[in-house]
């Protein structure tokens, strides 16, 4: 009897043992990611098999350098967040002291680095649908919607002391509106409204000036077409060009706007296959760029020039991918599109170039100043519907 004891308390200390020496005999396994070409702060989605349920339990690394574990989906889905200096490498992913590497992934070129948040002062400023814009060596972000109000408040950015101030609201709240810089004055217009009488139907035509000096609004001549959401605007020399967007259908129509004699002209209408909604572009040596929104079926990636002088609309090359409501930028006489990733566009080659972007994003707003760009707001950041995070680009 007292053998029979000491055997059963062997097999014991045995199991105890071979367990602690063998904590994870599971076939740990990688069976893709994506994206392949990432860039810092991106999140990543890596599929396999036998990940641990519990976060802490696993960790992920990047070419050696450690990263963020952000959410698991049960044991075959984990969504990281890659390091701020992340090399070219392979993603090892370890699980209870087993580790499984990748095949090699691509860091694509370029910088971004989190600067300050637009500032929680009288609203709460995580937003999408927003404007942005510079003037001198001020950028300004606002307006936009949470989804359930329409905001018309403006705050203004300053490169070197990384700091925003409020200022003067724009007399509506407004979401979806285009803006405009010319002569160091600021033009938005167009737009759509919630819950106010000012703007029947929700629906504007409405133009309104800013003036940095002054910091005050001033309402100007009406946008002639109909009433929308989701215009697009340009500048170039010492007029504006706006047009496209949506209300009770999708529009083509295009105008030039004269500051100096508040005049909307009409100009030829868009010729492309789809009537862009959010259309996203740039002007660039003196020509205007445009492509349509991604939210369709074909996917509608037309890329347009627009040449004032002569009053012409061109085809050119088409947008590499389809990716919703990109905001254009021009850094150093390159064109930018940002928004989930971020394509640069080089005109004289008719050539896309995909760079570095910090993550899922879109809804959001550019501006640059000096040789960086600078992007906020916005939607897509995993488990979150809308952002108030802002961040600095340099190209490489």
């Amino acid at each position: 009897m007292m053998k029979q004891r000491i055997f059963y308390l062997l097999a014991i200390m045995i199991t105890v043992v071979s367990c602690m020496k063998t904590p994870n005999t599971s076939p740990l396994a990688i069976v893709s990611f994506s994206p392949r070409n990432l860039a810092a702060y991106n999140y990543i989605t890596i599929t396999g098999a036998h990940f641990d349920t519990a976060i802490t339990k696993n960790s992920v690394s990047f070419n050696g350098q450690a990263a963020v574990v952000f959410s698991v989906k049960g044991d075959s889905s984990m969504t990281v967040i890659v390091p701020r200096n992340v090399t070219p490498g392979k993603i090892t992913v370890t699980v209870n002291w087993v580790s499984t590497t990748t095949v090699s992934y691509t860091v694509l070129p370029g910088a971004w680095i989190r600067k300050a948040d637009l500032p929680d002062i009288v609203l709460p400023n995580a937003r999408a649908e927003t404007i942005g814009f510079a003037i001198g060596n001020t950028g300004y972000i606002g307006l936009g919607t949470n989804n359930g109000e329409t905001f018309g408040d403006l705050y203004a950015y300053e490169p070197a002391t990384d700091k925003w101030t409020a200022r003067r609201s724009l007399p509506i709240g407004l979401e979806r509106a285009f803006s405009m810089v010319i002569n160091g004055k600021a033009y938005v217009g167009t737009g759509y409204s919630r819950g106010t009488s000012v703007v029947p139907g929700g629906f504007s035509k409405q133009l309104f000036e800013y003036d940095p000096s002054t910091d005050k609004w001033v309402g100007k001549g009406d946008f002639p077409g109909l009433a929308r959401k989701g215009a697009s605007a340009f500048v170039v020399g010492e007029k504006g060009y706006a047009g496209f967007g949506e209300g009770d259908t999708r529009f083509k129509d295009w105008w030039q706007y004269d500051p100096a004699s508040n005049i909307w002209t009409r100009k030829a209408d868009f010729p492309g296959g789809y009537a862009p909604d959010d259309g996203s572009g740039f002007a660039l040596d003196n020509k205007i760029y445009v492509g349509g929104t991604a939210s369709l079926n074909p996917v509608y990636n037309e890329w347009w020039q627009y040449d004032p002088a002569n009053d012409t609309w061109t085809k050119k090359q088409n947008m590499p991918w389809g990716f919703d409501y990109l905001k254009g930028v021009v850094i150093n006489n390159k064109g930018y599109l940002m928004g989930t990733e971020n394509w640069q566009y080089d005109d004289v080659t008719d050539s896309w170039t995909q760079k570095a972007f910090f993550g899922p994003r879109t809804w959001g707003a550019v501006f640059s100043i000096g040789n960086k760009g600078y992007y906020g707001t916005g939607a897509g950041l995993p488990g979150i519907l809308f952002d108030n995070d802002f961040w600095e680009y340099t190209p490489e």
